[in-house]
Order: C-alpha cells, then sequence, then structure tokens
C-alpha cells in the first residue's frame, strides 16, 4: 500500500459511480435515437448533472495528486513507506498511519509533530430533529495552518461509542509534546514558542 493506491480505494466508489454514468449516458442517447422521445431540455439536464460529477471525481483526484507533487521525492518516500509499514486504519474522513493523518474530506497530509494543538468539543447537533443526537468534534492546530477540523462524527447522546475519542488519544500518542485545548494559556505558549497567532 502507498499513497496512490490509499487514493484509488478511497476514490473506487466515485470511479466506478463514472462509470455508471458514463454507461446511462450511452444507453439513454440510444434510447433517444430509437425512440425520438426525450425533449433537448431534459437531455441537457441530464447529461449536465453527469458531467458535474464526473468533473468532480477528476478535480477531488487531482487535488489528492497535487498534494503529493507538493512533496519532496524524499517526502513521498518516506510517506510511502510509512503507508506501507503502518497504515492500519481509514475512516469516512481521514487514514492514518504512524507519522501521517491524510484528511481525506479536505485533501491535506498531516504529520503529527506539526500539530501544536488538539482539541476536542462536543455538543447537541443543530442539524437534526430530536435533542438526542450528539456532534464530536477534533480540532487541530498545526504550523502551516490555524484550524483543522479533523473529524465531525454524529451520535446519539446515549450511546458510549465515542469514535473521536480514539483519534484523538491516538495523536496525542503519536505527538506527547501537543497541547490540549484551544486555550487562551496554550495559545500564548505557541505564540511564544514559534511566533504564530492562533
Amino acid at each position: 500500500m502507498n499513497y496512490k493506491k490509499l487514493i484509488n480505494e478511497y476514490t473506487r466508489n466515485q470511479k466506478y459511480l463514472v462509470i455508471v454514468l458514463l454507461a446511462f449516458i450511452a444507453v439513454v442517447s440510444i434510447g433517444i435515437l430509437i425512440v425520438h422521445k426525450m425533449t433537448l431540455r431534459s437531455l441537457i439536464v441530464m447529461s449536465s448533472v453527469c458531467i458535474f460529477l464526473i468533473g468532480l471525481y477528476f478535480f477531488r483526484k487531482k487535488q489528492f495528486n497535487d498534494i503529493y507533487k507538493s512533496l519532496s521525492k524524499e517526502e513521498q518516500k518516506e510517506l510511502d513507506l510509512d503507508i506501507n509499514q503502518t497504515y492500519f486504519f481509514s475512516g469516512r474522513d481521514y487514514a492514518l498511519s504512524s507519522k501521517y493523518i491524510i484528511n481525506l474530506k479536505n485533501p491535506k497530509i498531516i504529520k503529527y509533530d506539526s500539530i501544536l494543538i488538539i482539541d476536542k468539543t462536543h455538543k447537541l447537533s443543530p442539524h437534526h430533529n430530536t435533542q438526542s443526537v450528539m456532534c464530536d468534534m477534533v480540532y487541530i492546530f498545526t504550523k502551516e495552518s490555524k484550524i483543522g477540523l479533523i473529524i465531525k462524527e454524529y451520535r446519539i447522546i446515549n450511546s458510549k461509542e465515542q469514535y473521536y475519542e480514539g483519534l484523538y488519544s491516538y495523536i496525542k500518542a503519536q505527538n506527547p509534546n501537543v497541547l490540549e485545548g484551544y486555550t487562551k494559556a496554550n495559545r500564548k505558549i505557541i505564540n511564544r514558542k514559534y511566533n504564530i497567532k492562533i
């Protein structure tokens, strides 16, 4: 397993969707030629939706490839080696290895040792009609970016499963120097140590 294989695995379902869409367009086009029943407007709308979804797939692939290309050859080798040797988990939004978090939702490669502060929070979800759904979130603050939402999970309040806790604990284990909590004191420490305002 290396970075490219990981991304191919992650985008496999989207690739199948693109193939199905292309087959669908071909079948509909043949059907139109045979029966002459579809209006031009319907064909344009259907084709536009298909083209948009296909374009979105290629755009996402390009984002992942651009991130990889932005690394030096040495960093690419280190990332591939690390994924090959230690990659063990891929969630819906991220993949983990011993040295990296690969954010799949907002394409990014984050080294654990670049994380300065980690923060977790949970609150009632405003997007659900009942008051029994919680939204758990983990944020990180790195030297390169001020804030990054790493995980956002919804769960039933009474559920003991806290999916985000595993990621939070793992990041702390991989980087013992990470500061816990987006507090005023921690922000002062980062400002004093790295001259970074967050």
